[in-house]
């Protein structure tokens, strides 16, 4: 130990190097813990048959739900009625802020 103030002090020692992959998988597991893991492995886009999947809809339901103006959906074409996808933080979000508490 190297005193630099009376009440700073610089301790030598081993230091442990920033690691990104420790950290992200650290990071995703804390992530999979706080959802109980029913979103662990879900994937970051999700097509209308993953989200009927996931929701365990039928797809012509999953299909309906991603027409609704609430719903958070990204276009990826110029045409309304184009391919449509959800974000899986957006799919939560919008699954917790419209979930029924009884």
């Amino acid at each position: 130990m190297v005193e630099l103030k009376s009440d700073l002090k610089l301790y030598v020692g081993t230091v442990e190097l920033f690691d990104p992959k420790k950290h992200l998988d650290m990071a995703a597991n804390l992530y999979a813990a706080y959802f109980n893991d029913e979103f662990a492995g879900m994937p970051e886009v999700l097509t209308a048959s993953q989200l009927a999947k996931f929701l365990q809809v039928s797809p012509p339901t999953a299909y309906e739900l991603m027409r609704r103006t609430d719903f958070p959906t990204i276009n990826l074409s110029t045409s309304p009625k184009g391919t449509k996808r959800v974000l899986r933080h957006d799919l939560i979000k919008w699954l917790k802020d419209h979930r029924s508490v009884t």
